[in-house]
């Protein structure tokens, strides 16, 4: 709402007020915690930030919010994190790589399984490839 209303000046608030969250919490988490410390200061901050430009467009133009949908793509996102996180190699590398086709590969797997847009989506692009050949 707040970018289709062309009021720019309440994103720079938004931004304003979620790097000064960033920063302090930067200034408390960091000294405990490490980069671990950052990574929850950003994301606290990102956030707060889409929070806030959700409420603020939502005054703008009315749109529901899916609440239902994003508690199950939260679901599958920590499923395929936690699967993920049960790879161990002592190849860093290796470990990466794999990690990141598990988790993936599951979350892309949940999201056909819990979606039915998408479920949809998938199954004409299957049935136009079955034409095809």
């Amino acid at each position: 709402g707040i970018f289709l209303r062309k009021q720019s000046w309440i994103i720079m608030v938004l931004m304003i007020v979620a790097a000064a969250v960033n920063l302090g919490l930067n200034f408390l988490l960091v000294p405990e915690f490490g980069i671990l410390g950052s990574a929850m200061s950003s994301c606290v901050s990102m956030l707060l930030l889409s929070s806030g430009m959700f409420v603020t467009g939502r005054r703008e133009v009315s749109t529901a919010l899916p609440v239902w949908h994003l508690a199950k793509m939260v679901v599958a996102g920590f499923i395929a994190w936690w699967l993920a996180t049960r790879i161990h190699t002592d190849w860093l590398v290796v470990r990466i790589g794999l990690r990141l086709a598990v988790g993936a590969v599951s979350l892309g797997v949940l999201v056909v399984l819990l979606d039915p847009m998408v479920r949809q989506q998938v199954l004409a692009l299957v049935r136009r490839r079955r034409l095809a050949t």
